[in-house]
């Protein structure tokens, strides 16, 4: 095989990787198809929905106050339930064209993801 067909070989394979992972993370599924439909989402995209900032704050807080591995996974069952709802909110979101709300939802799934990686982590140091 010739240098530049090796070249071209690793490059497609990277290219399939790559979206195979988007494919495969619902939140980087939602990321590409909102860029495909123009309504990217940015790295400082943030809610204005004070209800929804407290209550991932508290959240957190149950985290990293939880005492026994029981506290944490049930924290981790209730929030695997919201994150299965942001994802079904995106889904019939962009099934009916409503950019607004597939972008605001995937947001939430954002912040639910990051409370999913906190409790794992205290999960993985107990």
């Amino acid at each position: 095989m010739l240098q530049k067909d090796k070249a071209a070989a690793a490059n497609y394979s990277s290219f399939v990787n790559k979206g195979y992972e988007t494919l495969k993370s619902p939140l980087k599924r939602a990321e590409y198809l909102l860029s495909l439909r123009g309504a990217e989402m940015g790295e400082t995209d943030s809610l204005e929905d004070q209800h929804f900032i407290m209550e991932i704050m508290e959240t957190r807080e149950n985290v990293e106050e939880a005492e026994t591995r029981n506290d944490l996974e049930n924290l981790l069952m209730d929030n695997d339930a919201q994150v299965r709802g942001e994802i079904d909110t995106i889904s019939s979101a962009f099934d009916s064209g409503d950019l607004k709300t597939a972008k605001e939802a995937s947001v939430r799934l954002k912040y639910r993801l990051g409370v999913q990686d906190s409790i794992n982590a205290r999960l993985h140091d107990m």
